[in-house]
């Protein structure tokens, strides 16, 4: 049950990413010991609470006088682009797992393993499947390289 605490009066307890008793997988799929967690409110509640720090993602809960610091294992990020929208003026909006929406940055773009990411300043946001085929009338093909064109202006997306 959680409680409303003062943050200062609460006791953090940090549990490590080798005790954690789930995980996120390359798709951004949340799993524990019994296989792919598919329960709404749990996937919702896990990503809501999604943090990162100098030490990588984890989640976070207040249970009566204790902060749950939670780190867990995910592969490379466990930040998801899940869809977008595009406003008037044709700026793109990503939406992630996290329900946080940010600006798409066209020069932060890259391709690594046939996956596109947007890179930030301490991690990178992977996009979807989902988010990636709805995306996909704003990619073009030059020869071998990728391009994003937004407002008519084509970007090159660097490969890793």
């Amino acid at each position: 049950m959680e409680g409303k605490h003062n943050q200062e009066e609460l006791i953090e307890v940090v549990i490590p990413k080798d005790k954690a008793v789930f995980g996120m997988n390359e798709l951004g799929k949340w799993y524990n010991e019994f296989g792919l967690i598919t329960k709404p409110s749990i996937i919702k509640k896990l990503n809501s609470s999604l943090s990162f720090d100098e030490c990588g993602f984890y989640v976070s809960q207040v249970i009566d006088t204790r902060r749950e610091k939670i780190y867990f294992p995910y592969v490379e990020t466990a930040l998801f682009a899940i869809d977008f929208s595009i406003n008037d003026v044709n700026n793109i909006r990503l939406k992630l797992n996290t329900k946080e929406q940010i600006q798409l940055d066209p020069e932060s773009l890259f391709v690594k393993d046939d996956c596109l990411y947007q890179e930030q300043s301490e991690y990178c946001i992977k996009f979807s499947e989902r988010a990636l085929v709805k995306l996909s009338k704003n990619l073009e093909e030059e020869g071998d390289q990728l391009l994003i064109v937004i407002n008519g202006h084509p970007y090159s997306i660097e490969q890793r």
